[in-house]
């Protein structure tokens, strides 16, 4: 495909604080033209008000892959489609017609966190570092030819807030200067097969509410993780006391010795601010929940 010497036409498809802080950068550049922005079916009024301010066609669709919408993606002739945090899944027909030619940032380190909520499994799976990954669309989800990749660290006092925030601000930046390798290279840019990487990676599905029940019997770090994985704006975790749910918004690892034997799950101490549960290795300091129940020590959640 041969481009005009510095300006590239892009379809933009994407919702949300990711894509709109990745819009206020490329419309900065005046060698990057944006034809139209698709949104996600729930829309995110913000991007709605700065197309129309940079007077930039913006819609949806009930389905992408429709034929009425494959007319009106392709009229706009854009050189390549961009991705960020987009709903809907690109079907064979618009991936043959832009073959290699449609981009998506991943807040994923590819091939190893294909799927959902990866960020907040990241977390629970106490990883060290997680990715943000540009990489060209296929068939597959989350599996096409590796534009671009970043490893982050996750620290000890990470949240799934604090990792949003991150992999918010870094798949922005990522993904722009992915757009500027594809308009510099003139399309001839580089990719890495995700095979080449590891054969088989791995997949993650979308968390759903029994992710969020506290295994007493698990280890305190095992517990922390999940508390930390799936705190706010994750619905956090769970546990019940008293045939009632108790969500855990923050806690932490504690050593506390004593010659008492305790039972999985049981409280330990409990004050004002804070309760202390044994678990099935080590203790670990309850810091924040709700709703505020009559807790006591010596009861034991199940």
């Amino acid at each position: 495909m041969k481009f005009e010497k510095k300006n590239l036409n892009i379809g933009y498809f994407g919702d949300g604080n990711w894509a709109y802080q990745n819009l206020i950068k490329i419309f900065k550049d005046k060698t990057i033209s944006t034809k139209f922005i698709c949104l996600r079916k729930k829309a995110d009024n913000r991007i709605k008000i700065l197309s129309k301010k940079k007077k930039i066609p913006c819609f949806k669709f009930e389905n992408v892959n429709d034929k009425s919408s494959i007319k009106k993606i392709t009229s706009y002739k854009c050189d390549y489609l961009i991705s960020m945090s987009y709903d809907q899944i690109f079907g064979k027909k618009i991936l043959t017609l832009m073959k290699n030619k449609i981009i998506n940032c991943h807040a994923g380190l590819l091939p190893f966190y294909r799927g959902r909520n990866v960020l907040n499994w990241a977390l629970v799976n106490d990883e060290k570092f997680f990715g943000v990954t540009t990489h060209l669309i296929n068939e597959k989800i989350d599996q096409g030819n590796i534009i671009k990749q970043i490893k982050i660290k996750i620290s000890k006092f990470d949240t799934y807030r604090t990792l949003l925030k991150k992999a918010e601000k870094n798949c922005s930046i990522l993904l722009y200067s992915t757009i500027k390798i594809i308009q510099k290279q003139k399309g001839n840019f580089a990719t890495i097969s995700q095979k080449n990487i590891n054969q088989k990676g791995s997949y993650f599905r979308k968390r759903n509410s029994q992710d969020e029940e506290i295994n007493w019997s698990k280890s305190a770090k095992e517990i922390y993780n999940l508390i930390r994985g799936i705190s706010s704006p994750g619905p956090n975790s769970k546990t019940i006391y008293n045939n009632k749910i108790l969500r855990i918004k923050k806690s932490k690892i504690i050593k506390l010795k004593t010659k008492k034997i305790f039972k999985k799950g049981e409280i330990i101490l409990k004050t004002k601010n804070y309760f202390v549960v044994n678990t099935g290795f080590g203790r670990i300091k309850i810091l924040d929940w709700y709703p505020k129940l009559s807790l006591k020590a010596g009861q034991v959640f199940s």
